[in-house]
């Protein structure tokens, strides 16, 4: 079954009401508050594909861009490290090419002027200049995170 991504993502704009609406009602299935736009203004919505890219191995970051498809949602879960940026210029610009809704990330980021440039909508934990490398001994796609 072929998927649309305009379709979906139109049908959850239609709900009209803010998150925080949402969160009345529902105690599970947000954000950590510690992950951040950064951008203003923006929102998206898209089927998620997740990685799991621990320490300093983004090679899955690689891998999983190779795999979505144009309305996506990436996240990230660096798995607790908040030093080491698995996303940065390079990474926004294949995303950009990708067609990708936007990027979450449960970490840090980097290049944020190139990321904005590119004009991919971002989320994460704040930004480092310490960033991954591609060595291909860990990470997993689409799983839970």
């Amino acid at each position: 079954m072929a998927r649309s991504p305009t379709s979906r993502s139109s049908a959850v704009f239609t709900v009209n009401a803010e998150p925080a609406t949402i969160g009345h009602f529902r105690n599970w299935g947000f954000m950590d508050p510690a992950i951040r736009a950064m951008q203003a203004d923006v929102r998206i919505a898209g089927p998620a594909v997740t990685v799991r890219a621990p320490g300093v191995d983004g090679t899955i970051v690689g891998y999983a861009l190779g795999q979505v498809r144009p309305g996506d949602v990436l996240v990230i879960d660096r798995c607790g490290d908040h030093r080491h940026a698995a996303f940065g210029g390079l990474v926004a610009y294949a995303c950009k090419v990708s067609g990708l809704a936007g990027v979450i990330i449960d970490g840090v980021a980097t290049d944020i002027g190139e990321v904005r440039k590119y004009g991919v909508p971002l989320w994460c934990r704040g930004l480092s200049a310490v960033t991954t490398k591609r060595i291909g001994l860990a990470g997993e796609f689409c799983v839970p995170v």
